[in-house]
């Protein structure tokens, strides 16, 4: 299967984890990455049957990223996953356990998805392809916490996310491994340890976060991340 993954600086995590020995247990899959750090990819625009960008530095991150392509041709590929560009994801998990009705937790779930560049760029993909398409949310924000605790209100948000917002595009959003998650809505801390930046053809290509970064994960939970939803993508 040719999988084209497209995101922002959290895709440095999957392909850490791809690298480190995702790639090995998954022969029949063979993704190609094209990613831009911060919001670059708000730039990307439908030409000529692509996603490309008049922006010459999101070209180029695009073309370091995927090894050479300025542009996301969908003839090039069986599947999609659009993965990162949104934000605080934990604030919309934790509003499925704070008691309010069924109308305030359904307009604030689509004001959310509507502001953010994950659901951009699904609809750009719409218009040049009908292929499969998935998404991963940007990682809960770590933090410290007790592995194993209820998550009913995370698989709440991911149901009324696809049902609300994600099946309207034809598109399915994919959880992040329960393992991974602790108190419920938040990341374990460790995954947030040793996360690099996007290499991306700059100075500070895979550079450590700062101490304390607790946004960006790193190449085990990318591997963790990817395994759940190759495992399930996967026939056999």
């Amino acid at each position: 299967m040719r999988l084209c993954i497209i995101g922002n600086s959290h895709i440095a995590a999957l392909k850490g984890g791809w690298e480190a020995g995702v790639k090995a247990e998954f022969p029949g899959i063979r993704p190609t990455f094209f990613g831009a750090r911060g919001g670059g990819l708000t730039r990307l625009m439908v030409r000529g049957g692509i996603l490309t960008s008049d922006d010459a530095k999101i070209r180029s991150d695009l073309a370091f990223t995927s090894g050479g392509q300025m542009g996301i041709d969908p003839g090039l590929f069986d599947a999609f996953l659009v993965y990162g560009l949104c934000r605080n994801v934990n604030l919309l998990v934790r509003n499925y356990g704070a008691g309010y009705s069924r109308q305030v937790l359904e307009a604030a779930l689509l004001d959310y998805w509507a502001a953010t560049s994950l659901i951009g760029v699904i609809r750009k993909l719409r218009e040049i392809t009908t292929l499969p398409i998935h998404a991963g949310a940007s990682p809960l924000e770590a933090a410290l916490g007790e592995a194993g605790a209820a998550t009913t209100n995370h698989v709440r948000f991911l149901d009324a996310s696809n049902r609300q917002v994600f099946a309207l595009l034809d598109a399915e959003l994919i959880g992040q491994p329960v393992e991974t998650i602790v108190n419920g809505d938040a990341t374990a801390l460790a995954f947030a340890s040793g996360s690099t930046r996007l290499a991306v053809g700059a100075g500070n290509d895979l550079v450590p976060h700062e101490a304390g970064e607790t946004r960006h994960m790193n190449a085990d939970f990318g591997a963790r991340w990817l395994r759940s939803f190759l495992t399930g993508l996967s026939p056999g």
